[in-house]
């Protein structure tokens, strides 16, 4: 879906609110609607042209922007004159706009609050249904964490740090056509290109929404590798988002050096049913947090309750999510989540199952719910990486 379609199919669920306009600050959203990242405001009227005023790279902003007009300006002030269609009610993405921006733009565009409408999470129910373009960006994200991880077998020894083979990780990434950065809506969400952790290291806390964190290698980081030696016959998870074109792919594999350990390959036998169960569940008229209830019951059936999605304090109530020009979308595989699922949807699944003894086994997939069932957008293997 090119970015007109995308604004014209926006302008009609504006018109379906009585929603007059939306403003729109975050680039990401800006550029999901424009096709760049050049912008300050994103003025998007329930009829007629959006504008897109820019402090900076005016003339880059008016080369890259795919629809609307690109308007320079210096301060909010100048951009009323522009807003012929403010109206009643006026749109903002409360949840990425900061509360002194947002304050001055309603002082400065004499925006009564009372007149405000919080598209926060219309905007992520909009966003969810992918288009065949974007459906392809995903898959091509997604065969960048696949080469990656093909090519980090003969990259990489035993008695290696986390933090070592973090860096061969993010290296192959980039070579193979990384964007360098993942993107998450989430307040305070780290957005590294990969995590490897081990042993103790895969269970251990964290204050973002994840069953695992890591330690990073200082407390200024918090999360991630760290420089925990990896040696042979241990367990390691990778998990990295691949990012090609602004759209993202999510993929956790489990890797060990030399032979697999029978407790570890029992448990990721079980891992991969659980996977596979979420998956098959994952098909057109599924209620999401059917699909997560399920896969709790199957959990606890196969003696697991305590140690999926995290141990302890770090066990979190989910086991996927949506992903596409951000990492953490809707829909969401939890408790009290009713979307149904429709052709077109792409999700990441990551069910881990984790261990007192040897740390824990993951597997993280994304799939694109098609017309039969639902499909993983990525060739890359499904074992045990075994190095």
């Amino acid at each position: 879906m090119i970015a007109s379609e995308k604004t014209t199919r926006f302008q009609k669920f504006l018109k379906e609110k009585n929603i007059s306009s939306a403003l729109i600050f975050n680039f990401v959203d800006i550029f999901y609607f424009t096709g760049t990242i050049h912008g300050n405001v994103l003025y998007v009227p329930a009829e007629g042209e959006s504008l897109l005023f820019t402090r900076r790279a005016v003339q880059r902003t008016k080369e890259e922007i795919e629809t609307g007009q690109a308007v320079a300006f210096s301060s909010f002030k100048e951009i009323k004159p522009y807003l012929s269609n403010l109206g009643e009610k006026t749109g903002f993405l409360l949840d990425a706009t900061p509360a002194g921006l947002y304050k001055k733009i309603l002082s400065d565009l004499e925006i009564d609050e009372k007149r405000v409408y919080d598209l926060s999470n219309d905007l992520k129910f909009f966003k969810m249904v992918k288009s065949p373009d974007e459906i392809e960006k995903i898959r091509k994200a997604g065969l960048i964490v696949q080469n990656t991880y093909e090519e980090l077998q003969n990259s990489i020894v035993p008695n290696m740090t986390e933090y070592e083979i973090a860096i061969e990780v993010e290296y192959l990434l980039k070579k193979n056509g990384h964007l360098g950065e993942n993107r998450f809506r989430g307040l305070n969400q780290i957005g590294l290109l990969t995590y490897v952790l081990s042993g103790a290291n895969i269970s251990k806390a964290a204050v973002h929404d994840t069953p695992y964190g890591g330690t990073g290698t200082a407390k200024a980081m918090g999360v991630g590798a760290s420089n925990r030696i990896v040696r042979e016959g241990e367990v390691f998870m990778v998990d990295s988002v691949g990012s090609f074109e602004g759209y993202h792919n999510d993929n956790t594999r489990s890797f060990i050096f030399g032979e697999i350990p029978p407790k570890v390959l029992k448990t990721y036998q079980d891992l991969f049913e659980i996977y596979r169960f979420i998956a098959d569940e994952m098909k057109p008229g599924s209620i999401c947090e059917a699909i997560y209830l399920s896969a709790l019951e199957k959990v606890k059936k196969m003696g697991y309750e305590n140690h999926f999605m995290g141990l302890g304090e770090s066990r979190v109530g989910f086991i996927g999510h949506g992903i596409g020009i951000q990492v953490d979308e809707f829909p969401v595989l939890t408790r009290k989540f009713q979307t149904v699922l429709e052709p077109g949807m792409t999700l990441a699944i990551e069910p881990k199952i984790f261990d007192e003894e040897f740390g824990g086994v993951g597997i993280e997939s994304t799939f694109l719910i098609t017309e039969k069932g639902s499909r993983i957008l990525t060739g890359l293997k499904e074992d045990i990486f075994q190095i």
